[in-house]
């Protein structure tokens, strides 16, 4: 299966498992933000080429939380949202956190090779966790409080235009702030010259990122939609 196919086909189905959530509660709806912010930061360790232009992994579960997010928005208020994005700063930290404990532990002979894998897997840049923490704080914070700008803008009617418009900002300054941050003022500020990225290169993932998290926003607007319905 190509990896087009496979993208169009994730899309569909985790956006799905969102709505299915949204179905059974508010309850699960924050689950899976909390859930959804974890494993976007282990998928984005997987780099593939997307229609000719380069990807990770992570695009299309994290862009699927400004639906979760949209969704609270919604049908159970502006402080519900923001809870459940406290909730997924909260739990994004903790992973950070005792992840580090688990790739310091000494291996015994026993091991079978989980400690260099999961060494690799967990080892974190320090411009990488302030970038990707700042990004989402930013941007889940930005898109709860616009789209309730808008909702009252137009009194509560436009759902695609309020969706759409809020998800689209909140990417953007999502995917500006990350690559920003990680990839050239915290590596100057503290001199990991081995992070820095030349303009052009942060130019092109920026492209590339916002694109693919575009792609998933607009999708979207068909659930959101259906969950009037169900």
């Amino acid at each position: 299966m190509s990896n087009e196919l496979l993208f169009i086909l994730q899309m569909i189905v985790s956006l799905s498992f969102v709505l299915g959530l949204f179905k059974l509660g508010k309850e699960y709806l924050v689950g899976y933000i909390g859930f959804a912010v974890i494993l976007s930061q282990i998928f984005v360790n997987k780099q593939f080429d997307l229609f000719g232009l380069a990807a990770s992994g992570g695009n299309v579960m994290y862009a699927s939380l400004f639906l979760a997010t949209d969704l609270l928005s919604e049908w159970y208020g502006k402080k519900e949202a923001k809870r459940a994005v406290n909730i997924g700063l909260c739990l994004s930290v903790i992973y950070l956190v005792l992840s580090q404990f688990i790739i310091a532990y000494l291996p015994n002979s026993a091991d079978w090779g989980a400690a260099e894998w999961l060494g690799g897997l967990f080892s974190l840049s320090p411009s990488i966790v302030v970038g990707s923490l700042l990004a989402y704080a930013c941007a889940q914070y930005n898109d709860v409080h616009l789209f309730h700008k808008l909702k009252d803008r137009f009194n509560g009617k436009h759902l695609w235009l309020r969706n759409n418009v809020s998800t689209a900002v909140s990417q953007f300054i999502d995917t500006f702030i990350f690559i920003v941050f990680a990839f050239w003022l915290i590596p100057n500020l503290i001199g990991h010259s081995d992070m820095l990225l030349p303009i052009n290169v942060m130019f092109e993932i920026f492209i590339t990122t916002y694109i693919f998290k575009l792609c998933v926003g607009a999708v979207d607007t068909a659930f959101i939609y259906v969950s009037r319905h169900i």
